[in-house]
């Protein structure tokens, strides 16, 4: 039986991006992540947050952070969650504070900037995916692996210019 997670008011079984989608996440974790601390960092809450939990110990994730704008939704996701003390959730605006033009302060893209870290795995599944993009080479290390999800639709073509597609 497929494991059915009701977020809002859809439903989404575990085959939602296509029968193989979780088998083939495992697969690119296994084969291209060399987890030195196993921090993990994804763009997008959601049903591969849970998966990636469910599958810390045999990938040997250390930590997953991530990061969604919708906090209604993030909440729901979280309260999916299995109790994991390496794992964080952050709700950030999509363009950040909006008090005046000179405002300091990090939206949901840029948000890891502020953290002073690197990730081993960068998971970008959410909005504005290509500014993640461009952060993930800010706080990526010469081993780290980027996933993009639907990377081949046209409109994310040009991180081609950001990363190699192994």
């Amino acid at each position: 039986m497929k494991n059915i997670i009701q977020f809002e008011t859809r439903r989404r079984s575990s085959d939602a991006y296509g029968e193989d989608y979780l088998t083939g996440l495992r697969r690119v974790i296994a084969t291209h992540v060399r987890p030195v601390t196993g921090d993990f960092l994804e763009w997008g809450a959601g049903h591969t947050t849970l998966a990636l939990a469910e599958m810390r110990d045999e990938l040997a994730i250390g930590s997953l952070t991530t990061i969604d704008d919708n906090g209604a939704y993030l909440a729901t996701v979280c309260s999916h969650m299995p109790e994991w003390d390496r794992f964080e959730s952050y709700c950030a605006d999509l363009t950040g504070p909006k008090l005046s033009n000179r405002d300091p302060e990090l939206n949901y893209a840029t948000l890891p900037l502020g953290w002073g870290r690197t990730f081993d795995f960068i998971y970008i599944d959410g909005r504005r995916r290509l500014e993640c993009a461009f952060i993930a080479t800010l706080v990526s290390h010469a081993g780290t692996v980027v996933a993009m999800h639907d990377y081949r639709r046209g409109r994310y073509q040009p991180v081609k210019a950001l990363f190699d597609i192994v």
